[in-house]
């Protein structure tokens, strides 16, 4: 996976949830999220 982000984290592969639906992308952070709380799926 590459990294080009300073931050320690990992983009999925972009998907979609249904053939017409949106264009979703998974992020996870490897040292955890300050933010989690504001974070979804």
């Amino acid at each position: 996976a590459a990294q080009s982000e300073r931050q320690t984290s990992i983009y999925s592969p972009p998907f979609y949830s249904s053939p017409t639906g949106y264009k979703m992308r998974a992020r996870l952070y490897l040292n955890g999220d300050g933010n989690a709380r504001r974070t979804h799926l």
